[in-house]
């Protein structure tokens, strides 16, 4: 009865793979010749046989039940067929093979041509995950979106919809109207925007990865497109592999009141229209909490005008960062709890003095809820102290510290462990990437990866060292 009652569980809560559970039915194979499809080893000719069979009952039973199902291992059309008429044999046409089915993940891999799965789904079908690898990308996506269609049809109350290896001109997302949650990968075009902003107004999340490099229309770039709106989105993450500007060009066209985290690219953007972009952000989505930007050369100072932000990160060429920059965003951002800034470890020198331990100190005197910090540091000619901080000058709530790279002198690691630990008392994670300079003064990763080790152990070591007296004092009181 235990194991009746585990495979229950396992049916209604866990995803299953079609094929396993097609194989209640009959073995289930590679077909002959082509190791992509898989179909029955025996059909029944005639469906009443079928269906009078134990296989049978007990994947009818089991079909009842699933909840999640992927599909890695694609049947034949023939074999699918086979299906629907033994369903249809038990109940009325159009019926859900699995009417309890709730997500449905289908990774078509190279296949040549998509099989129907839309057959599995009914209208519980709230999350639809479809990924495909196609030889002919526009016949295949033409191909998969009019399996959407039908799906839509089927399931009119999709909420999350994943979809990767699409060209955006070829899914009709207006199908989904209850959709909340979108991850797009694959080639997003502008154009393609106004039609998810008006047919989903109850998008909630937005993910979208480009990776397909068009080239750009300066005159569709200078047209200012049609103003949208998405009134209930809560978060926007875009990035973009190729040279392109479409989460720029979102920002600008749409108003989003309700967003509170925000990911772009501005790799290839113009710095000098960076002035006029980020008023319109604060202005359009003033309950910003979280935000990342990818960028080159940017003035990464402006940031700072984000005054309600809990999160922030940065990520662009370190010497494009200066010391106004990053004092600005510190002194401007009260509230900051999360920092990250920086990006390639290979551009900060000793001539780099935006990320000095003066820095650090001074974070720690202004950001008063800072609890995480990832930042590069230079530690190597700037004068730093390893005398005990004091209290104004530690962080009071930080609990992870990433250094990425630190530049020091091999035989500063353990001073600096002990400056930093004393700078840090509340840090439960360290880690850090180190960077010692050679005999000619070129920096490098030293050889010995656990060097990084042996300084994280330092600076833990001195931390515990310094907590022992504190308790003793506590105890005695």
């Amino acid at each position: 009865q235990w194991k009746d009652v585990a495979l229950d569980v396992k049916w209604k809560e866990h995803r299953v793979e079609l094929s396993e559970m097609l194989r209640a039915l009959g073995p289930v194979e590679p077909l002959p010749g082509d190791g992509k499809l898989f179909g029955f080893m025996t059909k029944y000719s005639n469906n009443k046989d079928a269906v009078a069979t134990a296989g049978w009952k007990r994947l009818n039973e089991l079909r009842r039940k699933v909840a999640r199902i992927q599909v890695r291992m694609h049947l034949a059309s023939g074999d699918i067929h086979y299906l629907m008429g033994l369903q249809r044999a038990v109940e009325p046409p159009h019926c859900a093979f699995c009417p309890e089915l709730r997500h449905l993940d289908v990774k078509l891999d190279g296949q040549p041509e998509p099989c129907a799965y839309d057959f599995l789904a009914g209208e519980p079908l709230v999350q639809l995950n479809c990924t495909w690898t196609p030889t002919d990308s526009s016949k295949s996506s033409r191909a998969v979106a009019h399996a959407l269609e039908r799906v839509a049809l089927r399931s009119p109350l999709v909420e999350r919809l994943d979809v990767s290896g699409f060209n955006s001109r070829f899914i009709n997302y207006g199908l989904f109207p209850k959709l909340r949650i979108l991850s797009h990968h694959g080639d997003f075009s502008m154009e393609s925007w106004p039609q998810l902003c008006t047919e989903c107004p109850l998008l909630e999340e937005v993910y979208m990865r480009c990776w397909w490099k068009k080239p750009i229309n300066e005159v569709a770039t200078n047209t200012s497109p049609a103003m949208q709106a998405l009134p209930s989105l809560r978060v926007l993450r875009t990035s973009e592999v190729e040279d392109r500007m479409l989460a720029a060009s979102i920002l600008r066209a749409t108003s989003m009141p309700r967003l509170t985290e925000l990911e772009f690219d501005l790799k290839q953007y113009w710095p000098e229209k960076l002035d006029t972009l980020i008023p319109l952000i604060r202005g359009r989505s003033p309950l910003l909490e979280k935000l990342s930007v990818r960028g080159d050369d940017l003035d990464w100072g402006s940031f700072s005008s984000f005054t309600g932000l809990r999160h922030l990160e940065l990520l662009g060429n370190l010497n494009s960062f200066t010391t106004e920059h990053v004092t600005s965003i510190i002194g401007n951002i009260p509230n900051i709890a999360s920092l990250s800034l920086g990006f390639s470890s290979l551009e900060i020198d000793r001539i780099t003095v935006a990320f000095t331990p003066a820095l650090l100190e001074k974070m720690a005197e202004q950001c008063h809820q800072l609890s995480e910090l990832d930042v590069p540091l230079n530690a190597l000619s700037i004068p730093w102290s390893s005398k005990p901080a004091t209290p104004a000058c530690q962080f009071k709530r930080l609990t992870y510290l990433a250094l990425d790279p630190l530049n020091i002198e091999p035989r500063a690691k353990e001073p600096f462990a002990r400056y930093l630990a004393r700078l840090c008392p509340t840090v439960k994670t360290f880690e850090t990437i180190l960077f010692h300079p050679d005999e000619s003064g070129t920096l490098a990763i030293p050889s010995d990866f656990a060097e990084e080790l042996v300084m994280e152990s330092l600076f833990f070591k001195v931390q515990q060292e310094d907590e022992i007296p504190h308790r003793v004092s506590d105890e005695s009181e």
